[in-house]
């Protein structure tokens, strides 16, 4: 005979995120049930100040350090919900909603003694840290996690995170103070990597994952990418797209309408394509952008890789604290599947040593002036590339080192990631 899941249920007390500008949602009257004779778990909520997007933890007694307290069940262990529960996504209209979760399949035959469910209501303009968007979904069905561990299937389990779903990252970049630029590293490009303070304005989303080439057919329709195997090609990153395809008509190899930047992709563009799509407002991220998250935010100048560590070796030769996506020439003559190794201290893959990443800026040599802001001087027509690529040296696969490039270029180590602003102020 199986036992009840619950063998108690409290109430979980009300959480929301902090807003500024607008009502904060509020979650009250959280109440958790089993109907008898089902393995499934009710829980409903009241919200108020809606719209807002609802995320879920399930809790139980745990002594800790001699001390009773309420601690998670962990996020794997909470995944499966009835069609129509309003949990990890924006909810509409105040009043009660209802989440039924799955427990059977996430803990079958099991109980939790003392169980409780936490409901957090987030502000639209203050959503969690992870956002995944289906590319075959609805417009605006995208769901939203407090973090990796409540991902479905998990983020290197589930191949769907890198073929037909894309994971976004939250950076919270908003007026934090950072040095851009590099400083005390003997092997600096010193013409095209000054030092300077910056300050990003926004939050953003990034890309877990350089695009794939899944990710790039199944929105562009086509994969023009020098790498294919016969076996693992939809994991690794897309490449042989030039900026002016990303953000230009599909094929286009001239900056169309006279100058893009800073317009809006331009219509039948990859991006115009996915935005249309998920509702959503894709671009591809500026430098300042993808420099402050391939750094982890604070970290100072290139004399450290994107996870702290110090460098020890300077030049062509491994480097015995680098992770091991940026060893160098660590992928052969070839990309790798992304995901494959160590990701930074924020979760990302890929930021080094797979394929160069297109980012949205005009390349000027010394931009200390923009702070950390887009650069929109087109005097060099060149558009900048991040991260360096595995058929590139040591030196060049480094937080700092900048390259530019003119945008009808392509080439087997050019690619991109993507970043996301929608909603986010």
């Amino acid at each position: 005979m199986k036992r009840s899941l619950l063998h108690s249920v409290a109430l979980a007390a009300a959480l929301s995120a902090p807003v500024v500008f607008a009502a904060t949602p509020q979650v009250t009257s959280v109440m958790i049930s089993q109907p008898s004779g089902s393995r499934d778990v009710v829980i409903s909520y009241a919200l108020a100040n809606a719209p807002a997007v609802v995320t879920l933890d399930i809790q139980t007694n745990a002594v800790v350090e001699g001390e009773a307290e309420w601690v998670s069940i962990g996020g794997e262990r909470i995944q499966s919900f009835s069609a129509g529960s309003d949990v990890w996504k924006k909810v509409e209209g105040n009043g009660l909603h209802t989440i039924v979760w799955n427990a059977e399949t996430d803990l079958p035959g099991l109980r939790i003694p003392g169980a409780r469910a936490v409901v957090t209501a987030w502000a639209t303009d203050d959503t969690p840290d992870y956002m995944v968007v289906d590319l075959n979904g609805e417009a605006n069905s995208q769901r939203y996690y407090t973090s990796t561990n409540f991902l479905p299937g998990g983020l290197l389990g589930d191949a769907s995170y890198r073929t037909s779903k894309l994971v976004m990252r939250r950076i919270h970049a908003k007026n934090i103070p950072w040095t851009m630029g590099s400083i005390f590293e003997a092997n600096r490009y010193a013409d095209r990597e000054f030092p300077h303070a910056a300050v990003l304005t926004n939050d953003f989303y990034l890309g877990v994952f350089p695009v794939t080439q899944a990710q790039w057919a199944n929105v562009a329709g086509y994969n023009n990418s020098n790498y294919k195997t016969t076996s693992d090609r939809d994991l690794h990153p897309v490449e042989q797209v030039c900026y002016n395809e990303i953000r230009c008509a599909a094929g286009n190899t001239t900056d169309a309408a006279g100058g893009l930047y800073p317009a809006a992709p331009y219509e039948g563009s990859f991006l115009d394509t996915l935005n249309s799509r998920t509702g959503l407002d894709f671009d591809l991220p500026t430098e300042g952008e993808w420099e402050f998250a391939c750094r982890v935010g604070g970290l100072i100048g290139d004399g450290r890789w994107n996870t702290g560590k110090p460098r020890l070796v300077i030049g062509d030769a491994a480097d015995a604290n680098m992770p091991g996506a940026n060893k160098y020439n660590g992928y052969g003559s070839n990309s790798a599947a992304v995901g494959l190794f160590a990701p930074n201290a924020w979760g990302l893959y890929d930021m080094h040593g797979n394929v160069w990443e297109w980012c949205l800026d005009y390349y000027k040599a010394d931009v200390s002036a923009f702070a950390g802001r887009l650069c929109n001087n087109s005097g060099s027509g060149q558009r900048v590339q991040r991260g360096g690529c595995a058929g590139t040296s040591l030196q060049n696969n480094r937080t700092a080192n900048r390259y530019g490039l003119a945008p009808n270029n392509r080439g087997k180590w050019y690619g991109l990631r993507l970043a996301c602003r929608a909603g986010l102020k």
